[in-house]
């Protein structure tokens, strides 16, 4: 994924909805359009889950590596997370993420975790990566389709594996993130039942783009969608003033 720069007016561009998440920035008479480097955390609580998986999942395995690599690579190749990256640049990250895995680097790795096998190519096609944080935080670490096999509900199968596991081991929440820019992830962890918590950077985020936008409807004379934005906008006020707001730092392991 490339960010975005184009010619126009100022007064133009204000006239253009701006996508929530992303930073838009004005200057040299032109718009650049680049997503925010901001993660999402999500809980979930975990209860029985009855599905049953047609893929063919079996337990990590280093050997297989090389692969898992790969997977990466091609799963974050157009992603809002690397947007502007070299694809230099992310095969030698998808490396070094998925060594720190093994090692430990990020949490200590769960033997739950699960890799997708195509069975007649017996290559990998999806990863789910768990790990736990020194204070018992479950996490799902990473979660990665190749996107010939996106949309078929190989991440929701591998998940679904993993925190039945879970369940029977008596674990009862589960965190994960994803990028506030990443709509396909967005979507997914909402479906699958995660929960956002929000930050404080976050809910400040939402308030200034709710004005923002209020602002730019105003401005233009379209009031049809006013008082809908305005609820949305009181919403995330009191949000703000709420004393069970997260700080934004996500762990408290030290």
């Amino acid at each position: 994924m490339k960010s975005k720069h184009f010619s126009i007016s100022l007064a133009e561009l204000e006239k253009i909805p701006q996508p929530f998440g992303w930073k838009v920035e004005y200057y040299d008479d032109q718009a650049h359009i680049t997503p925010r480097d901001m993660a999402i955390r999500t809980k979930l609580d975990i209860h029985p889950i009855v599905k049953t998986s047609t893929y063919n999942l079996q337990p990590i395995d280093a050997g297989y590596k090389q692969q898992m690599i790969e997977v990466f690579y091609q799963s974050f190749l157009d992603s809002a997370e690397f947007c502007d990256w070299t694809k230099k640049d992310l095969r030698k990250h998808a490396d070094r993420n998925i060594n720190n895995y093994f090692i430990g680097f990020r949490g200590q790795p769960l033997t739950q975790s699960v890799m997708a096998i195509e069975p007649k190519t017996k290559q990998v096609i999806g990863l789910a990566l768990f790990l736990i944080h020194r204070k018992q935080h479950y996490e799902l670490d990473l979660l990665l389709v190749n996107p010939k096999y996106q949309r078929q509900g190989l991440a929701t199968a591998m998940v679904s594996h993993v925190t039945q596991q879970l369940h029977e081991q008596g674990i009862t929440e589960l965190y994960s993130f994803y990028h506030i820019c990443n709509e396909l992830s967005r979507n997914w962890h909402q479906k699958f039942g995660f929960k956002e918590e929000y930050t404080a950077s976050f809910v400040r985020l939402k308030c200034a783009w709710y004005r923002d936008e209020i602002w730019r409807l105003g401005k233009l004379g379209l009031m049809e969608d006013l008082p809908e934005l305005i609820r949305e906008q009181d919403y995330w006020l009191r949000i703000l003033q709420s004393e069970d707001l997260r700080q934004d730092f996500w762990w408290d392991d030290d």
